[in-house]
């Protein structure tokens, strides 16, 4: 078992928090839309969970998630769109508790403090662009599975500076990076570049298919932005 997932320590967790009063001086932001994967080491080898991230400071999170590992374990935090900037926050498990999903609400305390005002800033600034229908709908979702690149067409609802919603057969997994492209008049001279993105969650159309929430990892190129919202000139 490496250093970075061995049990910290052995003694109880609650005992090495620090006072209520200390706990109480960091703000916790509430999040919505926000994903995640976290990652500690099982008896078998490693474990990865898809998380949604419910709530976030500087030194620790709350994150929803199928299943949890012992309490105490060292655990890994992932932010999806934002971790190869932050990359993986060292964190241990505290507590846990069952949200009325279903789910478990998995409480980490970080190692060490992750300042986050570049994060809480883009998502932010995410939260408060407007969503615009797309009238260039036909477009590709691209991402690699194992050594194969894999491309399933679809239809785009809509879109805004900070991510996108595709109708598509099979949506692409979580926690890999997508490419999405618009296919143009095939007068146009210039090729559009396809934008880098990340599935947030999908969702169930009216016509069967599903529904692919995406988040842009950098704001969303200006002549993407033009095509898919007036459409070809």
């Amino acid at each position: 078992m490496s250093e970075s997932y061995a049990v910290l320590d052995r003694v109880p967790v609650r005992q090495q928090e620090p006072p209520f009063g200390e706990r109480r001086k960091t703000v916790r932001h509430l999040l919505r839309d926000v994903r995640g994967c976290l990652t500690w080491q099982g008896e078998a080898g490693d474990v990865a969970r898809e998380v949604s991230v419910l709530n976030i400071s500087g030194a620790g999170a709350a994150v929803l998630a199928e299943d949890a590992p012992p309490v105490g374990q060292a655990i890994r935090l992932n932010l999806h769109g934002d971790s190869a900037r932050m990359g993986p926050i060292e964190s241990q498990l505290v507590d846990t508790s069952l949200d009325p999903s279903g789910r478990r609400v998995l409480h980490l305390r970080f190692i060490a403090w992750v300042p986050l005002d570049s994060f809480l800033q883009k998502y932010r600034e995410r939260r408060l662009w407007e969503r615009f229908p797309a009238r260039a709908s036909r477009g590709h979702l691209t991402w690699t599975e194992g050594a194969r690149e894999k491309t399933m067409r679809g239809e785009l609802l809509n879109i805004s500076g900070g991510g996108a919603a595709v109708v598509c057969a099979v949506p692409p997994p979580p926690g890999v990076a997508i490419r999405l492209g618009l296919e143009a008049a095939t007068w146009q001279a210039e090729r559009i570049e396809p934008v880098e993105a990340r599935l947030i969650t999908t969702s169930e159309d009216p016509s069967g298919m599903r529904v692919a929430h995406l988040q842009f990892v950098e704001p969303c190129p200006m002549d993407l932005f033009e095509l898919a919202v007036n459409g070809p000139e």
